[in-house]
């Protein structure tokens, strides 16, 4: 399991990650200690998103496209 500072490290080399359900770009606008902070290109809301939430991905909850993506991003979900 990575931790809060792998998973920091590897977003910050990104600028964006798109859902894979959905085609949409979330432009990754900050990379906090503990989450990151994004903004769908879609609805135009910034979302924080805990890095807790994205290694659990696979829960329902809010931002589930989102935290796929993320995860996905940083080799969490086994892609």
């Amino acid at each position: 399991m990575l931790s809060d500072g792998q998973i920091a490290a590897r977003l910050s080399k990104l600028d964006h990650v798109k859902t894979i359900a959905l085609n949409v770009v979330n432009t990754i606008l900050r990379v906090e200690r503990d989450a990151v902070r994004v903004r769908s290109e879609r609805t135009g809301n910034d979302r924080r998103i805990r890095f807790s939430e994205i290694r659990a991905w696979r829960k329902r909850g809010s931002n589930g496209r989102v935290r796929r993506a993320l995860a996905r991003a940083v080799g969490l979900d086994g892609a």
